[in-house]
């Protein structure tokens, strides 16, 4: 913590951490997640969220349940697998399901094509993507089907964070949270988690209650309808890009 240090954004010299201060940290980056929102939603073609649950964690897992839905809430695609390993302990707990449960759900290789077909090329949006990316890009590579330079994963989570966590001077980042937990927040009806028909329902949800949110008065900002592409990556690795594009 410098507190003679000058903010990159307005120049004052005040007590700050990573280079802006709190004012500026907040408004501008409120600012980012807010028309990030927005950017996405008016993509043509439009974003598809989606969730999945797996076996487990370790390399080698599988997909166990599959949802996609339009941004208009249609359901596109829905499915349980068949999956040639076990569930472990802990994802079983957690969604409910195990071999017995599934033996009579046909395997992903008899619905892959379908489920592929649909994410190609398009933007899909979940929470906490990571995961969801690395099981469907192993799903890919097994059935040797890559996916399309346009095939993009975004991340609710931390466009959420941005706009309704809590910001920590010290870290210079803002609390990050869980699905259920934002859900509450928003006070948002919670059913069965882990089940990706209903976390994909509670994703909407959140998505629509954050493209209501009222953004902050702030002389310095002029908003534009630019995508702020840093936002889905380190929040201060391209200050110049920010800058320029808010001032």
């Amino acid at each position: 913590m410098n507190k003679n240090q000058q903010c990159f954004y307005c120049d004052q010299k005040v007590e700050i951490a990573q280079n802006v201060c709190d004012r500026c940290s907040y408004h501008y980056r409120l600012d980012s997640a807010y028309r990030t929102l927005h950017h996405w939603r008016g993509l043509s073609p439009s974003p598809l969220f989606h969730d999945h649950e797996f076996t487990g964690l370790q390399i080698g897992a599988q997909i166990t349940e599959s949802c996609i839905k339009s941004l208009h809430g249609e359901i596109l695609f829905y499915s349980r697998f068949n999956p040639n390993v076990e569930v472990e302990k802990v994802a079983e707990e957690m969604t409910g399901l195990n071999l017995t449960k599934l033996e009579k759900e046909p395997q992903l290789s008899k619905k892959w094509k379908i489920l592929f077909q649909l994410i190609n090329n398009r933007l899909l949006i979940s929470w906490g993507s990571q995961l969801d990316e690395r099981m469907l890009r192993e799903a890919a590579i097994y059935f040797d089907t890559p996916f399309g330079l346009q095939t993009t994963f975004l991340d609710l989570e931390p466009l959420y964070s941005r706009i309704r966590g809590e910001w920590n001077k010290g870290t210079g980042s803002y609390a990050r949270t869980s699905l259920k937990y934002a859900a509450e927040l928003e006070n948002i009806a919670i059913t069965n988690m882990h089940n990706a028909k209903d976390d994909v329902n509670l994703l909407m949800a959140i998505f629509n209650q954050l493209l209501l949110v009222n953004l902050p008065e702030n002389e310095h900002i002029q908003r534009n309808s630019d995508i702020p592409n840093e936002i889905i990556t380190s929040p201060f690795s391209v200050l110049s890009t920010i800058k320029s594009r808010c001032l």
